[in-house]
């Protein structure tokens, strides 16, 4: 799957971070437009701290969203899974630019996004939405406060 692929005609959001373009909701990954491999698992973590950012994601929400309830010995795994995904976004845990640990706490994503953000699928963005929304209801309120001085009036 390429980014600017659509899925099941559902609406995909695909940001870019420099050289890197993540699919939010699948955590795929592109390097320089080439795909790249990871876990299954990875792919979860990666697709839960880029839907969160800038926020922190506490280590036991990022094993519910991995591993749901299966039993598993997920502290070591996690990290593992984090180092696996430094490793492929060539990031450096003494001096991250995409994720952060909070020891003993959980990671976050810091990168921020390039402003080339990719909405595919999408007619326009969900604050454009809001915008438009309170557009729609400005003539409601000018005839209010058009009545009002006119009955004080």
């Amino acid at each position: 799957m390429r980014p600017g692929d659509v899925r099941g005609g559902r609406a995909r959001e695909v940001l870019r971070f420099g050289e890197l373009k993540i699919d939010v909701e699948s955590g795929e990954l592109w390097l320089r437009d080439e795909p790249v491999a990871l876990r299954p698992q990875a792919a979860r973590a990666l697709g839960a701290l880029v839907r969160r950012r800038p926020r922190l994601v506490p280590q036991q929400q990022l094993r519910r969203e991995i591993w749901g309830d299966q039993a598993v010995e997920w502290r070591g795994g996690l990290h593992q899974l984090i180092r696996h995904l430094r490793r492929a976004l060539g990031d450096d845990a003494q001096k991250p630019r995409y994720i952060e640990t909070i020891s003993r706490f959980g990671y976050r994503w810091i990168a921020l996004a390039s402003p080339d953000r990719l909405a595919i699928g999408r007619s326009r963005s969900r604050a454009a939405g809001f915008f438009l929304a309170g557009l729609a209801t400005l003539p409601i309120g000018l005839l209010v406060v058009c009545c009002a001085l006119a009955w004080l009036g």
